[in-house]
């Protein structure tokens, strides 16, 4: 018992330690307007020549690439929440491992609950809090170029 004394000191600076926590604070703003890649899905990095790629608008829209195809949605940020409505969809065949992807990053779109920024990092989770899909942001396009290649 005689140390009972330094253990309460212990826990009670362990419990004044800073936590560390995402940098969104609950403002999508810092998504707005950037190009932000794909880097992984479920845990598993996308192919180096993948060009999934995803958009966040303050209008409340998202649009990009999964890997093979364009689509659109809505996105609608409240706090940490997030809902990804599907919207239209181009339906090109890709090579399989493309294609595949693809169907990982709708998947892991339709699952995402919350979200979260941190370290230039844009994090996608599920319900349960695991990552679904984790982007980093693109450096900025030329002034004359817009975020997509092909604009």
């Amino acid at each position: 018992m005689k140390y009972a004394p330094l253990f309460a000191a212990l826990f009670m600076l362990a419990a004044c330690e800073p936590s560390a926590s995402p940098e969104n604070s609950a403002d999508p703003a810092a998504l707005y307007e950037k190009k932000w890649l794909v880097t992984d899905v479920n845990g598993k990095p996308v192919s180096e020549e993948s060009e999934a790629a995803f958009t966040f608008t303050e209008s409340g829209r998202y649009g990009g690439n999964a890997g093979c195809n364009s689509l659109s949605g809505k996105a609608r940020f409240d706090g940490a929440n997030v809902q990804l409505d599907p919207g239209p969809m181009t339906k090109m065949a890709c090579p399989e491992p493309f294609m595949a992807q693809e169907q990982a990053v709708i998947a892991a779109l339709a699952a995402t609950k919350t979200w979260e920024t941190e370290d230039g990092i844009l994090l996608f989770k599920d319900a349960e809090g695991e990552p679904a899909i984790r982007f980093k942001a693109a450096p900025p396009a030329p002034a004359s170029q817009g975020p997509y290649k092909d604009q």
